[in-house]
């Protein structure tokens, strides 16, 4: 059994749109510590500091997390010529503003964003919304027959903004 996602992205006119050639080995790593506002589903919202990305299913604290994580950093760019900004492994839909601009959603696949028009040298403020999965919650409600039926006996799956978080060039 298989299925099939298909988008309509509103501002397409109906002629191909052409993806830009990213180049994978040029790159700029973004390693500073970042922000996170979690706002779970079933509790108050708190905020932690992460030096390191991580998977929140490894992370005691967070392992059943289910809700919205905004991620906020601040990075210096050399230049304006990585015009690609790449999360790295992403686990949930995200939503991404660099310095107040909002720049886009992504569902699904690689969650790369193109920020050459909001990308500046010097000082950036990068801002990541991510909303997840209710697996990891569910499977923690022992006392619930729905979501033990819903969750199973499965393994916890991988959420959060894992990384690594690039800026990239194009060919």
């Amino acid at each position: 059994m298989e299925s099939l996602l298909l988008v309509f992205e509103p501002d397409m006119d109906g002629r191909p749109q052409y993806k830009a050639v990213i180049d994978y080995e040029d790159y700029v790593e973004i390693k500073t510590p970042w922000q996170v506002e979690l706002n779970p589903v079933d509790d108050k919202s708190f905020e932690i500091e992460m030096t390191k990305l991580a998977d929140f299913a490894e992370v005691p604290q967070l392992s059943t997390f289910a809700g919205t994580a905004v991620y906020r950093t601040e990075f210096n760019a050399a230049d304006a010529k990585r015009t690609m900004l790449s999360l790295g492994k992403v686990c949930g839909v995200s939503e991404l503003k660099l310095n107040g601009k909002p720049i886009g959603c992504c569902w699904y696949g690689e969650h790369i964003y193109d920020v050459a028009g909001a990308l500046r040298p010097g000082k950036n403020v990068l801002e990541v919304k991510l909303a997840t999965v209710l697996f990891n919650y569910c499977h923690s409600l022992k006392n619930n027959p729905t979501a033990q039926r819903w969750a199973g006996r499965g393994e916890p799956v991988s959420v959060g903004l894992i990384g690594s978080v690039r800026l990239l060039k194009t060919k």
